[in-house]
């Protein structure tokens, strides 16, 4: 990882009236192979080597080999650094760790008077002061800073492999640096540095989680700001590494992995990948400078006041503005760049263009998606059914084409004509406009008639969210799970979903005069959603109950004679039958 360009001076806070300079006494990233660098294989044939990945150099120790495990114990050392003129001297370095077992171990160690025989020398075990990573990856975890003050003159930095022939694992090191930090770090500004940009839960169509989640910091201040040391905690681990130095007006990106990342969006200022991941449901990211000092907060969360389109829908958590209070979920939008905006500056509405319903819905493409999906347009409609976080609108003439969902919390109701902004999006499969701008809300009271269509036409495209009718159906499945039950009306089966507020509980064999709703589809399968009660309009002509076979089939039967008779009794109504008698004539 390579955050910025060298640093040989920190910073010169000339504005705080504060000196402040870490000198580099000694640094390697291993862009190239070390030439001063000691290699000493004490045990086994495998010795440190020199790597390179996605770019970044760095050393790497395994006792694994053409399919074996091998014991080894390696010896990786400085060359001599002096120490002679510091004042505050601190190590820090970067490892990760993958396979193996706890037995496959890095130590480090310290001498001053290494003369290339490891036996002769004095070491000085410090392993226990560095961080290191808690589980296996390829992921680098900085070491946090070691206070070197109580050595002077020349030291020798070790890193020690040992692994046994039972399992052997592979350690790589990074970046090791020893500068001379003098002076306390100065206070940063209040809201210098903040949560800029969250994507929690990225796209299927982006990858999964593990890739491509990642958080985005914005320096917000007129003055560069040193956050190495600074930490991510509680939704996710991470510790900026020595050198994090964020210009003014500058982005840092941490991610779940930073070289998916990296190449997903071709960017280079990702600071590192973190250790765990964001909740989907939401949950706090703190960040804290390296005193511990908490720099800012945010709880996000999936929805209620958070914009819901960053779940899993394709836009990123954006904050609108850098100087407002990121706490506030008002104060963040959904990104209308598809996938977010890592590392560069937070996306704005484009001009929207103005489609009617029509426009947006009608399509000859197989996928069903719209024509306008991921551009911005300018429409209107008037709503004829409003459920939890989403409503259906459509043009006033109704049909084929001419309804659409609507993802938003603004308070709606049927017979209101609504006219926005908005992005088109793909939301599982049903086109939808999301991120609303500009809206205006108008009482019109005009109602929205349905299209009156056959049980078998309801799933084609053209219907999606368009409010319609069937006629004359019966329930032929009462349960297919989910509150879904299905009718047909000898065109073809449908769905039926649960989504609006009717009282009705469907029973297979019920006769409906006619079921109204939109066309929903989601989880792959297109379906009426009714609104209320008044959508459900049940089947009263036929009789409550039928007696089969009718008594007058069974003619005369003469005085004396004995007879058997069997009667099928069915309840062919909407409500149960209590039978208390049975009287012949």
């Amino acid at each position: 990882m390579k955050f910025s360009s060298k640093l040989i001076l920190l910073a010169t806070l000339l504005s705080l009236g504060i000196l402040f300079a870490d000198t580099i006494i000694f640094e390697d990233d291993f862009t190239e192979e070390p030439a001063n660098w000691t290699k000493i294989s004490v045990i086994g044939d495998q010795e440190w080597t020199h790597q390179t990945y996605g770019g970044n150099g760095f050393m790497k120790m395994s006792g694994y080999s053409g399919g074996n495990a091998y014991a080894n114990e390696d010896w990786l050392i400085t060359p001599a650094v002096d120490l002679t003129n510091a004042g505050n001297p601190k190590l820090s370095f970067e490892t990760a760790n993958n396979y193996g077992d706890e037995n496959t171990v890095l130590n480090i160690l310290i001498s001053s008077d290494f003369d290339g025989n490891i036996e002769t020398a004095n070491w000085t075990d410090i392993t226990a002061q560095a961080t290191f990573p808690t589980s296996h990856s390829w992921t680098f975890v900085a070491s946090g800073d070691i206070d070197l003050s109580e050595y002077s003159g020349n030291i020798y930095v070790a890193f020690k492999y040992i692994c046994p022939d039972s399992n052997a694992g592979t350690w790589e090191t990074d970046n090791v640096l020893i500068k001379d930090s003098d002076g306390e770090n100065p206070p940063v500004p209040d809201n210098a540095i903040v949560i800029n940009e969250i994507a929690y839960n990225p796209p299927n169509s982006v990858g999964n989680d593990n890739y491509f989640e990642f958080l985005e910091f914005y320096n917000n201040s007129s003055d560069a700001v040193d956050m190495s040391g600074w930490t991510i905690s509680q939704a996710v681990d991470f510790t900026f590494p020595e050198g994090s130095v964020l210009d003014a007006d500058s982005y840092a990106v941490v991610a779940k992995n930073a070289d998916s990342l990296a190449a997903y969006y071709g960017i280079t200022n990702i600071s590192g990948s973190f250790e765990g991941g964001l909740n989907n449901s939401g949950e706090t990211v703190i960040l804290s400078d390296a005193s511990g000092n908490e720099q800012d907060n945010v709880t996000y969360a999936d929805g209620g006041s958070w914009p819901e389109e960053a779940d899993g829908q394709g836009p990123s958590l954006e904050l609108i503005d850098p100087s407002s209070d990121n706490a506030n979920p008002d104060n963040w939008q959904a990104s209308f760049t598809e996938n977010g905006t890592p590392g560069m500056p937070n996306s704005s509405a484009p001009e929207a263009e103005n489609k009617t319903i029509y426009e947006i819905q009608y399509t000859e493409d197989e996928s069903g998606d719209s024509p306008e999906a991921g551009n911005r347009v300018h429409t209107s409609g008037i709503v004829y059914a409003v459920f939890d976080g989403f409503f259906f609108m459509s043009m006033p003439e109704g049909g084929a084409w001419k309804g659409i969902a609507v993802q938003s919390d603004i308070e709606v109701a049927e017979s209101d004509l609504v006219e926005c902004d908005a992005t088109v999006g793909e939301v599982y499969g049903r086109t939808t406009l999301q991120t609303l701008s500009n809206v205006t809300v108008s009482a019109v009271y005009t109602v929205i008639s349905p299209a009156v269509i056959t049980t078998g036409e309801v799933a084609s495209e053209q219907y999606e969210s368009v409010l319609i009718k069937v006629e004359n159906v019966t329930v032929t499945n009462d349960s297919l799970g989910y509150g879904e039950w299905e009718i047909d009306d000898n065109s073809g089966t449908c769905r039926v979903n649960d989504e609006g507020d009717y009282s009705y509980v469907p029973q297979t064999g019920d006769m409906l005069d006619s079921v109204t709703g939109a066309v929903q589809y989601s989880f792959g399968n297109f379906k009426i959603e009714p609104r209320r009660d008044d959508d459900l309009i049940q089947d009263t002509s036929s009789p409550a109950l039928s007696v089969t076979p009718n008594l007058v089939e069974f003619g005369m039967l003469e005085i004396g004679t004995e007879a058997s008779l069997n009667l099928t009794f069915a309840n062919t109504g909407n409500s149960d039958l209590i039978i208390e008698a049975i009287t012949l004539p």
